[in-house]
């Protein structure tokens, strides 16, 4: 449903200097109902914001053959001066490739009065590439309208007609409506004039919604609605898939193998390999020891030579483009780049396929009704040593073969093509200790102050996010904030030798090694010592804040690799002790803290973080905050590492004092 009325201009091209594209003027047709709108409701009026309350969110649909017709109606009483700012714009997004939109009413009812604005208002087409600097390029254009001498008291009733031809066959007969918002509605209502000899699916769940079915000469009407609704407040943390605002979703379609049916030919023709990438497949079956060096080099070659550019253009949003004019242009989008993988992949002898996945909501493909609009990524399943491996190609800065490689973690996906077409099959997430960062911390005290030496290691996805950052980031900026860390906790602290990265592609294994001196001088600062603290960095962040009070839904826990920290604190100026533990073990996560103190009185702390699952169930948050609240207490340690008087001391004591010329001590 196309609902938000106002939205922030930004990033607007003209549509001149692009396709030809207007918005139409005109009446709505015969079969489109005209609703009256209902009254306010008084008990809606305390949850309005921005100065408007909506009478009406409606939205009618028909077919004729494959070309659907899709009616927005929107109608808003202005409450205040604020709501002029948000009533009186207009944005509705259209694609010229395939759609019209015409205009079909903008009425201002004012004091029992109706004034027709719909061939009066000015309309600018605008086209605003949203994923422009993702590398996305739709196509999709805007209309524009300000409706001009709207007053605060007015209604304004606005009605909107997408007719829209199919890309595909069936591609028309799915589709989704909200009829939950941030705001309240008098009533909300969806008309679903089908096709009564095509099946129809609706759901997930209508709970809240009225229902009627009726069939007249060959069209199955539906009709939903709800009225008077008070708006929902969505909790934060959920999980990606869980939609707030419990969209109704309806399609044709039966099975997944449906959706891929009109466009799985497309993508089941073998293509040879582009005769400018010969040579380097060649040098692949030459080089690579096994299938899994083979597979993954096959992956590295098209991540690292095809920038990722999407063309979503018309029937570029659907169907790949041919491999040879991918590899001549320099890039494509994740179906150009699957379908050029799979055609690499087959050329050393390995069995791939092409399948559809969402970004987003992948782990909620299990619940999902069965529509094409379900997916907005395409990857690539290939059998290597006869088990599935997954891949996508507009990964960057990934490396790693076999176990070693991350895998996509996206939930589930549907092959196009091979024995698995049709079937939605589930993505194995990475093992246990797959994803991993570890750090060692060591401190140790000397005549001349502290030394730090810092090892930091990143395995798995860990590794190939750090690696995008090294590459997306200046050297001179990376050195300073790894300096502006330790200088919050230890103030004085100075680089002793540039922090040093080595990588290990073939096993995605990347180390980063620091080193640092805070000079005897900062570390006799009393605040300091009397409580010197030793952090285990990160894992603050790891956990979500909740309210557990109130808590309905599950609560989402983003992926995160598994951390371990570790200190070790030599040569300390006071014997130290060794820390309680702690040890948490709970659905979702595991977290333990131990410390020792050695013969030689050197201290050792560890701290390990293992994430375990997705989500913690709503009635579990209470338990996840105590959780959460342990875990972060334990996080940062202190001690008091005033020196005792004795050699050490003097000698500092030594240090400081002045040299015989009254010099400054260095």
């Amino acid at each position: 449903m196309r609902l938000l009325l106002a939205l922030i201009l930004c990033g607007f091209f003209p549509a001149s200097s692009l396709q030809a594209a207007e918005l139409l003027k005109g009446d709505a047709p015969g079969w489109i109902e005209d609703t009256a709108l209902p009254e306010v409701d008084p008990e809606l009026l305390p949850y309005a914001g921005e100065g408007i309350y909506y009478l009406l969110s409606e939205e009618q649909d028909y077919w004729q053959g494959e070309r659907r017709f899709s009616h927005e109606r929107i109608a808003v009483k202005v409450l205040s001066r604020a709501g002029l700012e948000s009533a009186a714009s207009f944005l509705r997004n259209f694609d010229p490739g395939t759609e019209t939109l015409t205009l079909t009413r903008l009425d201002i009812l004012r004091d029992g009065k109706k004034i027709s604005m719909r061939d009066r208002v000015a309309v600018e087409i605008l086209r605003r590439e949203a994923g422009l600097e993702d590398g996305l390029l739709d196509g999709i254009q805007t209309a524009h309208l300000e409706v001009p001498g709207l007053q605060v008291g007015d209604v304004l009733d606005a009605g909107f007609l997408w007719q829209s031809d199919p890309v595909f066959a069936g591609q028309t007969f799915s589709g989704s409506f909200e009829h939950e918002y941030s705001a309240p509605v008098g009533l909300v209502r969806l008309v679903l004039n089908w096709p009564a000899d095509r099946p129809i699916r609706i759901g997930p769940d209508l709970a809240g919604m009225a229902r009627s079915d009726q069939i007249i000469d060959g069209i199955h009407r539906i009709e939903l609605s709800q009225s008077a609704h008070p708006p929902i407040e969505p909790e934060d943390n959920l999980l990606p898939e869980a939609d707030p605002w419990n969209a109704v979703y309806f399609t044709a379609a039966q099975s997944w193998a449906e959706v891929i049916a009109p466009f799985a030919d497309h993508y089941s023709v073998a293509r040879p390999v582009p005769k400018a990438w010969e040579a380097e497949v060649a040098a692949i079956v030459q080089t690579a020891k096994d299938d899994p060096t083979r597979a993954f080099a096959a992956l590295r070659l098209v991540q690292d030579k095809v920038r990722y550019v999407g063309v979503e253009v018309g029937a570029g949003g659907y169907f790949s483009r041919d491999p040879a004019q991918v590899v001549e242009n320099g890039y494509g989008d994740c179906k150009d780049k699957s379908v050029l993988l799979v055609t690499v992949l087959r050329a050393l002898g390995l069995e791939a396929d092409v399948a559809l996945a969402n970004l987003d909501r992948g782990f909620g493909l299990g619940e999902h009704l069965p529509m094409v609009g379900a997916f907005d990524h395409m990857i690539v399943r290939v059998v290597v040593g006869g088990k599935p491996v997954w891949m996508d190609g507009t990964g960057s800065y990934q490396a790693g073969e076999s176990a070693d490689a991350a895998s996509p973690d996206l939930g589930f996906a549907l092959p196009v093509t091979g024995q698995l077409a049709g079937q939605l099959v589930p993505i194995l997430p990475d093992q246990p200790g797959e994803n991993l960062i570890t750090t060692q911390e060591t401190f140790t005290f000397t005549p001349d102050g502290l030394e730090l030496d810092v090892t930091s290691s990143f395995k798995g996805a860990a590794a190939d996010h750090m690696r995008w950052i090294v590459a997306s980031t200046a050297s001179h900026t990376l050195q300073q904030r790894y300096l502006d860390y330790y200088e919050r906790s230890y103030p004085g602290i100075e680089r002793r030798e540039a922090a040093e990265m080595t990588d290990a592609p073939a096993s995605n294994h990347l180390v980063l090694r620091e080193s640092y001196v805070l000079p005897a001088l900062a570390l006799e600062d009393q605040d300091l010592t009397a409580d010197f603290p030793f952090l285990a960095d990160g894992f603050d962040d790891l956990l979500p804040d909740v309210d557990a009070a109130s808590r309905t839904e599950p609560i989402y826990f983003e992926p995160h690799a598994e951390r371990v920290h570790q200190v070790t604190v030599v040569n300390s100026p006071k014997a130290l002790t060794a820390p309680e533990p702690l040890l948490i073990d709970a659905p979702a996560f595991g977290f333990g803290f131990e410390g020792h103190v050695d013969v030689k009185g050197t201290l050792h702390l560890l701290w390990h973080f293992t994430p375990r699952a997705r989500s913690v169930a709503a009635r579990d948050a209470e338990k996840l905050v105590d959780d959460a609240d342990q875990m972060r207490s334990a996080t940062r340690q202190s001690w008091d590492v005033t020196r005792d008087k004795g050699f050490l001391a003097t000698l500092f004591d030594t240090l400081k004092a002045p040299a015989a010329t009254g010099a400054p001590t260095p």
